[in-house]
């Protein structure tokens, strides 16, 4: 089935789109949730302007992400926690640890929105990596300095 999409959805496409989808996906998932309408003649006229309108507001919010990527680029993360002499974490630091984090040292920015990706949890001292994903296409890849917090 060929529907119009209305929203950005995971591995189907953008905004905007026409795409082949498969039926029951269509009518089961995507128009009930107002993700996707039956591309017809009439609906691709009635939405194009609405299409228009939400494809630059999307562009202002990317524009808006990216600055929030620039300046995440240029914080540096750093958490104490208690831990062994030999450098393992009584616990562990995890993503809600790590959002946190995000939101004390970025204060524009919504966290609850953002998606944290870590390649484990860390339960050692050091620094690690971890991803960012503020919006479709748009991920920042950070580290963290997990310290240990003095007595």
């Amino acid at each position: 089935m060929k529907v119009l999409l209305l929203d950005n959805v995971a591995k189907v496409g953008k905004i905007g789109d026409m795409v082949d989808v498969k039926d029951g996906y269509a009518r089961n998932y995507m128009i009930p949730m107002g993700l996707a309408a039956v591309a017809t003649e009439g609906q691709i006229k009635f939405y194009q302007q609405k299409l228009d309108k939400a494809r630059q507001k999307l562009e202002e919010e990317l524009v808006e992400l990216k600055k929030i990527a620039d300046e995440l680029s240029e914080v540096e993360f750093e958490i104490e926690k208690k831990a062994t002499d030999d450098g393992k974490l009584f616990g562990s630091v995890s993503k809600n640890d790590i959002k946190k984090l995000l939101q004390e040292k970025v204060k524009k920015c919504d966290v609850e929105s953002l998606v944290v990706k870590t390649e484990r949890i860390e339960k050692q001292l050091g620094k690690f990596p971890f991803t960012v994903v503020l919006g479709p296409d748009l991920e920042v890849d950070l580290f963290i300095n997990i310290k240990k917090k003095e007595k």
